[in-house]
């Protein structure tokens, strides 16, 4: 079983790549004659940028300005964050109980 520290490290990862998706889409950053500049100032942002980098998902243009890689980029769908969201809360639950359970024991 995953501790709870490493499934919140785990969410807010992914969250630090969803805002910057969101805000290259925002800047309209699709390639490499019209990048946008990402806010990396938490480690979380940082991991997520290099993982993203990794991946293809965003290309460097210059220094400090990033673009979207359109073919692997997914535009978000409606109803993702709350499945995650709820996914979250369910593994939370689970572990809590699974702990007061072997407390009462």
């Amino acid at each position: 079983m995953m501790p709870m520290h490493a499934l919140n490290a785990v969410a807010q990862k992914e969250t630090a790549k969803q805002v910057i998706l969101k805000q290259l889409r925002d800047y309209g950053a699709i390639s490499a004659a019209m990048p946008g500049s990402v806010d990396t100032e938490t480690d979380d942002a940082q991991a997520a940028l290099a993982e993203l980098l990794a991946g293809g998902d965003v290309h460097e243009a210059r220094s400090g300005l990033y673009f979207l890689d359109q073919s692997k980029a997914k535009p978000p769908r409606a109803g993702n964050g709350f499945v995650a969201l709820l996914a979250i809360l369910v593994i939370v639950s689970m572990t809590a109980s699974l702990v007061a359970l072997a407390a009462s024991s």
